[in-house]
């Protein structure tokens, strides 16, 4: 961004407490960790574990700190301060203030599940022709969207941003900070109902953000969520789908070795889609991301031949090749119901060899957490999971749902540590078989898919 000590002061209503207000300001951090420029700002923000207060005299190279509070050491910071009543606030604030200097398309993107692999294809279809802003990662919530709005360059052509929330509130907070022209809801699932409370609260918080988009403004209907079809009737949206008729759809899909193969349509036009991605749901997602390409004014073979160039992120459904054409589903980026089910799909989609899952519990999903494991317990039976291996607070929920659907205990194993899950799980392995491995980020089930795949390279050596 391009602003001064002057306009940061106008944005957040701060004070200025030392300093010249004609200072530059280029950069917003919140890390005195990170790289940092020399007309950089620091904002010190409280989070749970830290307080950026504590660091601030740390941020030796920035041309200003923003505070809520004052000590000796900002005191006598040699650079400008600004204070502000709250910091977080207050970086939401400066977001706006630069988003309002933009006179580009920004599209918001939400749901329970799916919106990173949505935004990352959007992505990809549009930088084929335009210079695309986006959230690096899942960086979408109150500190992550504004320092990627903040990011975003004068030149930028598109802005396409990824909004969570784990509180209700959020979405039309963040959906007021980016003031976004398109958004797209994925879905409408249980993912954080322990915060929520209910599946109605989780609807109106996701639903705020099409409530938030403006005047002349756009959204893109997932016309197969019961939930979400009744925003169908607005003349602003555009619908996709693929159980009921829609103006973006998939036609005559399957799975075929490391890709889904499709025949995209949109409003009529067709062009064959090759997706280089593993399980059937992601379909969906290639459709939200067609939509609101759509929207932005490509052509259908345009959109097509982008999804073609789609690589899927690190730790979502990521497959690595074991031993004997065994191979590891690593799905641990994060877990939440909908995304534990399209998971076990997607490893029962692949043909051949016995198909084992090692799930870690599923996080934020308060008085209903026992429940939904059990569910996911009984899902996996159902679906003819060969062998599960389970880890966490929740494992014997998993188990009891899993010996409902009519699992064996003989097929059922519960380990206390990410490496006796990992040797057990190798060990049962043979020729052509699969391991899913998934699990909330706090869980850590990427230690295990590390382990394995550390056990497997010591096999081959010997």
């Amino acid at each position: 961004m391009k602003a001064t000590v002057a306009d940061i002061i106008a944005a957040t209503s701060g004070s200025l407490v030392k300093g010249a207000p004609s200072t530059p300001v280029g950069a917003i951090f919140t890390d005195t960790r990170s790289e940092r420029f020399a007309d950089s700002a620091f904002i010190a923000i409280k989070g749970e574990r830290y307080d950026g207060h504590s660091f601030a005299a740390e941020a030796i190279g920035a041309t200003c700190i923003i505070v809520s509070s004052l000590n000796d050491a900002i005191k006598n910071a040699k650079t400008a301060v600004i204070l502000v009543p709250d910091t977080l606030v207050a970086l939401g604030d400066i977001a706006h203030w630069w988003r309002n200097r933009l006179t580009i398309p920004i599209i918001g993107i939400t749901g329970s599940a799916g919106k990173t692999t949505t935004k990352e294809m959007l992505a990809t279809i549009c930088r084929s022709s335009k210079r695309v802003s986006k959230n690096k990662g899942n960086f979408n919530n109150r500190i992550g969207l504004p320092l990627s709005l903040l990011a975003t360059k004068e030149n930028d052509e598109i802005g396409i941003f990824e909004m969570g929330s784990n509180s209700l509130g959020e979405i039309a907070i963040l959906t007021k900070i980016a003031r976004p022209t398109l958004g797209l809801i994925t879905n409408i699932g249980s993912a954080h109902i322990g915060n929520f409370g209910s599946a109605k609260a989780i609807y109106e918080e996701k639903s705020a953000l099409f409530v938030g988009i403006g005047e002349g403004g756009s959204i893109a209907i997932n016309n197969d969520d019961p939930a979400l079809k009744g925003f169908a009737a607005k003349s602003m949206g555009i619908t996709f789908g693929m159980r009921e008729a829609s103006d973006v759809m998939a036609m005559n899909a399957h799975q075929r070795e490391e890709e889904i193969v499709f025949d995209l349509t949109i409003k009529g036009k067709m062009a064959r889609c090759r997706l280089p991605i593993i399980g059937a749901h992601n379909i969906m997602n290639a459709l939200g991301a067609s939509a609101l390409a759509s929207l932005l004014g490509f052509e259908v073979a345009e959109i097509a031949a982008g999804l073609a160039t789609y690589q899927a992120a690190n730790h979502r459904l990521n497959k690595i090749k074991l031993l004997n054409s065994a191979f590891i589903l690593d799905d641990t980026y994060n877990a939440s119901p909908e995304s534990m089910k399209r998971a076990l799909e997607a490893l029962c989609d692949k043909t051949g060899g016995e198909r084992f899952a090692i799930l870690g519990d599923m996080k934020e999903l308060g008085e209903k957490s026992r429940e939904l494991h059990h569910d996911i317990g009984f899902y996996a039976a159902s679906l003819g999971i060969s062998r599960l291996f389970l880890r966490g607070e929740f494992a014997r929920d998993y188990f009891a749902g899993a010996l409902s659907g009519g699992m064996d205990e003989s097929q059922i194993a519960v380990h206390n540590s990410s490496e006796a899950i990992a040797r057990a799980a190798y060990s049962a392995v043979t020729s052509g078989d699969g391991i899913l491995v998934k699990g909330s980020r706090s869980a850590n089930m990427d230690e295990v898919v590390d382990l394995l795949v550390k056990i497997d390279a010591t096999r081959r050596s010997q």
